[in-house]
């Protein structure tokens, strides 16, 4: 195995963990707890943990005791046992938190229920266990737990929490309903004495319960408390049990105890010693590597003798745990501790006859081993050293010494050029990494593919076992024929194993005067023939593809398939050619339409299986760009080509099962992984498909799948569900819904995917679905196309999450407050309630500009000194309106989309100078050659208290009483609405109260029609750069003004608005208290080291080498980043064609990329007009 280690990393108190994707990996170092992103390890979030003390503990030294993950990776929590408390953070909303102080019975431990919404808290003393819900913000206390960390656990659905507990000084259970508020369900005796620990069957049918370490006690009861079995070995070896592990069955328990005898086993031929060499580990960048030594003869174990004066004797199993499957299981005896003996264990099939599979002896003692949590026949172990050690059973060695095939073998691979002690191993929950953990020092391993095996591709790891597989008849075949054998080396020196493996038979079966397809067939097996067949059917030329390149091919053949959906054949330089396209991923188009580049990404219907061309499965709409581009094609027209993308890698046996839900054209990358799946022969992947259309016509590829199902009876299944069906139809009706969910996805099992693909309505309404049947779904996004979203089955729980996010996804993650808002709330939804005397006049309000603060090094200062010469107010249109006298009386604000011969005459884009995005929809209006006059811009003064009116028709309720103001306007828009900020676009049929919208209509809606943008990750991780808004001295008094006079439901937003304000007026107006403005400095030295942060590590991965993100005009993505890095290079002191001093603000070198995209820009006539009077 090739593993990749990362740098080391400083942790405190060995908390670190991979979160449940393994998208992320949370430490605490000292009192600030650090997220890393496992693709790059670049920092996500960071937190200053509030470990002050609560006013019922004292003033120790605070340190982190707990963190963990909630189930959906969306909070973090942070245990400061000492000074009783915890504190959660999200990584959504980098501002939220909440905190629990314990109270008076302190705190000794803390962590997540399965729901991730709800922390158990222990106190001290065994006082009382505690649930604080972080929904609603309630308690409930349950008495006198027995144990804090052994003496409580949930059913794997999360359902029940399983309590140990001691009453009237006997051992009690307690059984409580998570879903119900924790009440209890049962209360009933343990059978112990003094109850050690317990144990609940993975199948939540029995708990294990057993007495300490003097009594050899162990029974198995019920949830309704009955007493099925006790198990006391006879005789009675004199100590208790140290170690109990159930079978992932739940049929069986491994019981290890504290006693130190020595057992015998029948001799065993198969028994297999594995020793560490000696002197293999050498420091140096490179680290060590070494396989260990196969034992000869009899090997001595070094036993470490007990010293009965110091407390519990180091005697017993000390660690027992199972494999993924339940057919191995490893002990680690304290009194051995060098070595670790793992047992064979019989499948339900195979006769019981449990043994002695392997023993791996090491020079120092072993201080933890752990099973791959993804591959059942892998582990690792750590053993006080500089170094991880390896164990595989998967047919895969090859023994330098005599040549055979070994079905097992093991390394020793040292941590390269590190100075660190290896104490603990963690996998990450895909079985792909490993977390190595020191006393105060953290590295990861990844596993990689050898670069001699870089033509292998994804299959590489099922290429080296067939050739395994076939070495024991291949070569002693060759040897009788007088042939060269069959492989000569282990992995590591195999160039080119496809190659290799077909040269052989290819020889073979010359010398034998038959064909290499009659050879397989004569004995080696009916399975080893199909995954022969397959990977030499599968020898091509190199991949065509080139992720970095844009390539051009010729349409060869266009396929109807629909009156308005097509297949287009794409012809490769040469037949045997191959697209190379990872299984899951898929490429980008791009395509010069009307003078600019526009792209879109699409999957293939085609695998490398089909030489010399590839196929796409396109649908043409009216409005796009790309699909009717396609479809104006003829034979012989070229297309370019780049890729491949996204972050899914189909590989085989993935998961046990997968569910997918496609609509429409969805269904082109999960027919890539369906085909993928099913024609390996050595995939035992189950599928299960809910596909949704309008009608039957629309219906594609039917044909195909039916035969796929019938071929593929026990791994693949296909359920149809129309919106119009036909006559007899005897598939789903209307919409995917949860029933059809329930009925023909994959039960709710650990090793499960399910994948989605459709038009965003779908995947919102499927989203919806899962959440309401306990699986968080991924957040709204505005629009995926031909995004597939992975979700896990989490282990331990009946929870799905994103793995592996695509970058919509993670974006999502990142989003600032509106844009987050307002994607799940639409605008044209919004209700409000003000007084309606507000609405006819005006806030006269002196400037704010002599009152701003002017201490060196406000960055925030000279954004309200900048003002555009042509900024002007907007005119107040008067009402004629009649209102009642009072003005207390309340309306009901309705936005009305369309009323008939009352439209809105042109759009309004409203404007103020100072805001961060100001530029960006004007940037886009001058690049998309608008006429002048199509969108009117108008600036809102918002230092000077000015408030503006979003242009669109309102219509005004008064009790049960309505009537139109009929193109009137209301001469103000108090900004009630947190999302209502500037800029803001009204059109005639909508309001854009985000800069995202604003801008994405203004594309849309072009002169030359544009599309959206293939980068949309670039948008939303530029977002949450923004400064926070609304400084707006005179809207304090507005705020007082209404406040009084609110209704219930907006007086808790009236109360933290007026705060908000409150703080940012202080700052800004004269002889503002130091320790406030102080504060905000702080506030502001903070906001730049994220931007430096951002600045150096993440924006040069968005830009290209030249030109622009969306092609070499830009396009929607680059008037955000445009508008960002003009705002953050002019508030450094850069001018609009150097932007040096802003590396010298930062203190660090811009990257190149950086500095070429802002040349690109500052050459251009958009970008000298808007920033004219300087960057802003």
């Amino acid at each position: 195995m090739l593993l990749d280690f990362t740098e080391v990393f400083k942790q405190t108190g060995q908390l670190a963990q991979f979160s449940p994707g393994t998208t992320y990996l949370l430490t605490a170092v000292r009192d600030q707890l650090v997220v890393r992103r496992c693709g790059t390890f670049q920092i996500a979030r960071t937190w200053d943990v509030d470990t002050s003390p609560s006013s019922t503990n004292s003033l120790v030294a605070p340190t982190n005791a707990r963190s963990g993950w909630s189930c959906d990776s969306e909070y973090v929590l942070a245990c400061c046992s000492k000074r009783g408390v915890v504190n959660v953070y999200s990584m959504v909303d980098p501002q939220w938190n909440a905190r629990v102080e314990a109270g008076a019975e302190g705190l000794a431990r803390a962590e997540w229920a399965p729901d991730g919404r709800s922390i158990i808290c222990f106190s001290e003393w065994g006082l009382r266990v505690t649930v604080w819900s972080l929904l609603n913000g309630t308690a409930t206390y349950i008495q006198f737990p027995k144990h804090m960390d052994r003496g409580y656990t949930f059913r794997k659905d999360g359902r029940y929490f399983i309590l140990a507990e001691r009453h009237k000084s006997r051992d009690t259970i307690g059984v409580y309903d998570a879903r119900d508020g924790y009440k209890v369900t049962r209360h009933f005796q343990s059978p112990t004495q003094s109850l050690a620990a317990m144990a609940l069957s993975p199948n939540g049918r029995h708990l294990a319960v057993w007495e300490g370490p003097l009594e050899y006690k162990l029974s198995i009861l019920n949830l309704a408390g009955t007493v099925l079995r006790t198990f006391t070995p006879d005789p009675d070896p004199g100590l208790g049990i140290r170690s109990v592990a159930w079978h992932p069955s739940g049929a069986f328990l491994a019981v290890g105890g504290w006693d130190d005898k020595a057992n015998s086993y029948p001799q065993q031929l198969e028994l297999k010693v594995w020793k560490e060499p000696a002197n293999w580990l050498t420091k140096g960048p490179e680290g060590s590597f070494s396989e260990y030594d196969r034992g000869v003869g009899i090997t001595a174990l070094t036993i470490t003798r007990r010293d009965g004066a110091k407390g519990l004797p180091k005697t017993g199993a000390a660690q027992v745990e199972w494999n993924l499957t339940g057919t191995m299981l490893f002990v680690r005896y304290e009194s051995t501790s060098t070595a670790l003996h793992i047992y064979n264990f019989p499948a339900p099939d195979e006769p019981f006859k449990p043994s002695l599979k392997t023993v791996l002896l090491h020079a120092t003692p072993i201080t933890r081993a752990s099973w791959n949590p993804v591959r059942a026949e892998s582990l690792a172990i750590s053993c006080s050293r500089p170094a991880v050690y390896m164990w595989t059973s998967n047919n895969e060695w090859v023994n330098d010494n005599v040549g055979e095939i070994e079905d097992e073998g093991a390394e020793c691979i040292g941590v390269p050029g590190q100075e660190m002690v290896i104490r603990d191993v963690r996998w990450a929950p895909d079985g792909r990494g490993i977390l190595l953990v020191d006393t105060n020092s953290y590295c990861c391993a990844f596993e990689v593919e050898d670069e001699d095996q870089e033509d292998v591709g994804d299959d590489g790891p099922e290429i080296f076992r067939l050739l395994r597989w076939y070495y024991k008849f291949a070569d002693p075949l060759s040897r009788a024929l007088g042939l060269p054998p069959f492989a000569s080396s282990d992995e590591h020196t195999i160039k080119d194993p496809k190659t290799q493996f077909t040269r052989s038979l290819v020889a073979i079966s010359n010398a034998m005067g038959i064909d290499s397809t009659q050879l397989l067939a004569m004995g080696v097996g009916a399975a080893a023939t199909c995954a022969a067949l397959y990977f030499l059917g599968s020898k091509k030329r190199a991949p065509i593809l080139d992720p970095k390149e844009w390539k051009e091919f010729p349409l060869i053949e266009k396929i109807e398939v629909s009156p308005n959906t097509a297949i287009y054949r794409f012809g490769l330089p040469d037949p045997n050619d191959i697209l190379g396209l990872p299984i899951g991923q898929h490429i980008s188009v791009q395509a010069e339409i009307n003078g600019k580049d526009i792209m879109r990404s699409y999957t293939p219907t085609s695998s490398d299986d089909d030489r010399g061309h590839f196929d796409l499965l396109v649908k043409t709409y009216e409005k796009g760009n790309i699909s009717r581009y396609l479809s104006l094609l003829k034979i012989g027209d070229k297309v370019r080509i780049k890729g491949p993308k996204g972050q899914f890698n189909y590989h085989p046996s993935l998961s046990r099962e997968l569910g997918m839900i496609a609509g429409g054209t969805g269904i082109t990358p999960m027919l890539q992984i369906i085909r993928a799946a099913l024609k390996n022969p050595l995939d035992l992947t189950k599928i299960s498909l809910i596909y949704a259309n309008v009608s039957k016509e629309d219906i594609l590829l039917k044909t195909e799948l039916d035969d796929l199902a019938a071929r593929y009876p026990s791994r693949f299944s296909v359920y149809y569900v129309l919106n119009n069906p036909p006559e007899g139809w005897d598939g789903g009706i209307g919409f995917v819904t949860k029933d059809m969910i329930e009925k023909h996805m994959p039960p709710t099992e650990s090793n499960i995917k399910i994948l989605l693909c459709g038009p965003p309505p779908m995947l919102n309404a499927m989203k919806k679905h899962l959440d309401d049947l306990g699986y968080p779904a991924p957040r709204t996004v505005s629009k995926l196309v031909d995004q597939v979203l992975p979700h896990q089955k989490m282990r331990g729980n009946l929870r799905y999450i994103v793995i592996r996010p695509t970058s919509s996804d993670e974006a999502m993650l990142l989003l600032c407050g509106t844009c987050r808002d307002l994607s799940a709330q639409q605008y044209s939804k919004f209700r409000m309630w003000v007084p309606v005397d507000d609405y006819s006049r005006t806030i006269a309000s002196p400037s704010l500009s002599a009152a701003v603060s002017g201490k060196p090094g406000n960055f925030i200062t000279r954004l309200f000194h900048h003002k555009k010469k042509s900024e002007e107010k907007v005119t107040t249109a008067s009402t004629e309106t009649t209102k009642p006298a009072t003005s207390t009386t309340k309306v009901k604000l309705i936005l009305v989309k369309k009323i008939t011969g009352l439209p809105l005459e042109q759009p309004v884009l409203y404007v103020f100078s100072a805001s961060v995005w100001a530029s960006a929809p004007s940037l886009a209006l001058l690049e998309l050659k608008y006429p002048p006059g199509a969108v009117e811009e108008k600036a809102v003064n918002l230092v000077e208290g000015e408030n503006f009116t979003p242009g669109e028709l309102l219509a005004v309720t008064i009790d049960t009483w309505p009537f139109y103001t009929y193109g009137h306007r209301f001469s103000e828009f108090i900004k009630i609405n947190n999302n209502a900020t500037l800029p803001t676009l009204a059109t005639t049929d909508k309001i854009y109260t985000d800069t995202t919208g604003s801008v994405e209509w203004i594309v849309l809606n072009a002169p030359t029609p544009g599309a959206k943008s293939s980068h949309q990750d670039v948008i939303v991780a530029i977002h949450p750069r923004d400064v926070p808004g609304q400084f707006i001295r005179q809207r304090q008094a507005k705020l007082e003004e209404l406040a009084p006079k609110s209704p219930e439901n907006l007086q808790k937003w009236y109360k933290d608005k007026l705060e908000f304000n409150g703080l940012l007026s202080s700052v800004y107006a004269e002889g503002a208290p130091t320790d406030i403005t102080s504060g905000w400095f702080d506030k502001s030295n903070q906001h730049w080291d994220n931007v430096k942060t951002f600045i150096a590590s993440e924006l040069p991965a968005f830009l290209p080498e030249s030109g622009f993100v969306d092609g070499s005009a830009p396009g929607e993505a680059d008037f955000h980043v445009a508008a960002w890095l003009a705002r953050t290079a002019g508030v450094s002191g850069a001018k609009i064609d150097d932007i040096s001093p802003l590396g010298e603000a930062l203190g660090l070198t811009l990257d190149p990329k950086v500095v070429a995209y802002f040349d690109a820009w500052k050459v251009r006539d958009s970008w000298k007009k808007v920033y004219a009077e300087g960057l802003h």
